[in-house]
C-alpha cells in the first residue's frame, strides 16, 4: 500500500514520468479504503457502525490529507522542495477547480459535493504542509494554535459535514477536540521529532525554565526541566480536552457513539502520558493497546447508551 501512496504523490509532483492510472468514482472510493484502513490504524475500529457512504466520504478525505503530508514531509519521497511545493500547489488548484489531476480525487470531488464540503477545508490543510516544508519552532501556544487551526480543525469540520450535523454553535467544540488530538501526537513523537529538528513545544515554556530549543534538540533539558515542559504541554492538552467534553452530547445517533470513542481514545493517551513522564523526551512513540481499546470501547457504548 506504501507503493499506492507513493505513485500517487510521485505522479502528482512529476505527472510526466508517473502516469496515472485510469480509476472509476467507486474504484477511487475502493483504493482511499484501502488506505485508510492501511494506515490509520484505528479506522475500522472507530468507523465499523457507519453507513458504507459514511465511511467511503471518511477515507476519501483521509487519503487527501495522507498524500498531501507524504509530500511535504516523507523524507524517502525523490522530490526536491521546490517539486514539493509546486505538488501542494497543484493539489491546491485542483481542489478549488475539480481538475483530474490524480483519479483518487474523483473520490474526494464525489465526498465534497454529497456532504456540501468547501475547498476552504483542504486549503487550510495546505497551509499547514506548507508551513511543514519550512518548519519553524512556535514562538507562543498562539503561534502553535494557528497551526493547529490549519492542521487539525478542519478534519472536525469535515467529519461533521460527513454526519450532516455540522453546525456554527458547535465549531468551537470540535476545533477544541482536534487541536487536542494534535497536541497529543505532538507529545507521542517527542523523541523521534527531536531527532528530525521539529520543536513542537513552545518557546514560551522552554524560555520559562531556562531552556533554548537547541537545548532540547541537543538533549541538555535537565529532569526537572522536562518536568515542568510536560506538566504545561499536558496540562494545555487538558485544557482542549475539557472544553470538547460537551461535544459527543450535542451529536445524534451513531455519531455520538463515534464521537464518545475518539474522545475516549483521547483521553487515555493523556493518561499513558502523564504516565510515561520524562520518557516521552527519549522514549518510542507511546501507543494504545488491545486493552485500552476494549476499556475506550466499554466506556463509550456505556455513555451513548445513558
Amino acid at each position: 500500500m506504501e507503493a499506492l501512496l507513493d505513485h500517487i504523490a510521485l505522479h502528482i509532483a512529476v505527472p510526466d514520468a508517473h502516469p496515472a492510472p485510469q480509476w472509476t468514482v467507486r474504484e477511487a472510493y475502493r483504493h482511499c479504503i484501502t488506505v485508510a484502513q492501511s494506515h490509520y490504524e484505528n479506522f475500522p475500529v472507530v468507523s465499523f457502525f457507519l453507513r458504507r457512504s459514511e465511511r467511503r466520504a471518511l477515507a476519501a478525505f483521509y487519503t487527501f490529507a495522507r498524500v498531501a503530508d507524504d509530500i511535504a514531509d516523507r523524507p524517502d519521497l525523490p522530490l526536491t522542495t521546490s517539486q514539493r511545493l509546486a505538488a501542494l500547489d497543484r493539489l491546491e488548484t485542483a481542489i478549488a477547480q475539480r481538475q483530474p489531476v490524480h483519479p483518487f480525487l474523483e473520490a474526494v470531488y464525489d465526498t465534497m459535493e454529497r456532504y456540501q464540503m468547501p475547498p476552504s477545508i483542504f486549503h487550510r490543510l495546505l497551509i499547514a504542509f506548507r508551513y511543514d516544508l519550512d518548519f519553524r519552532p512556535f514562538p507562543s501556544w498562539k503561534q502553535l494554535r494557528w497551526y493547529c487551526h490549519h492542521s487539525a480543525d478542519p478534519v472536525g469540520e469535515a467529519v461533521l459535514l460527513i454526519a450532516r450535523q455540522h453546525r456554527r454553535s458547535i465549531l468551537p467544540f470540535s476545533d477544541a477536540l482536534c487541536t487536542a488530538l494534535q497536541l497529543i501526537n505532538f507529545w507521542q513523537d517527542l523523541a523521534a521529532d527531536r531527532q528530525r529538528r521539529r520543536c513542537y513545544i513552545p518557546e514560551q515554556v522552554l524560555s520559562a525554565v531556562g531552556a533554548s530549543v537547541e537545548d532540547f534538540y541537543h538533549q541538555r533539558l535537565t529532569r526537572s526541566q522536562q518536568h515542568h515542559i510536560l506538566k504545561q504541554v499536558l496540562g494545555t492538552t487538558q485544557f482542549f480536552l475539557n472544553k470538547a467534553a460537551i461535544l459527543p452530547a450535542l451529536l445524534t445517533g451513531r455519531w455520538r457513539l463515534f464521537l464518545r470513542l475518539i474522545f475516549g481514545g483521547a483521553s487515555v493517551m493523556v493518561e499513558k502520558l502523564q504516565a510515561a513522564g520524562t520518557h516521552l523526551f527519549v522514549a518510542d512513540r507511546i501507543l494504545l493497546h488491545n486493552r485500552d481499546f476494549l476499556r475506550i470501547f466499554t466506556n463509550g457504548i456505556k455513555r451513548w447508551a445513558k
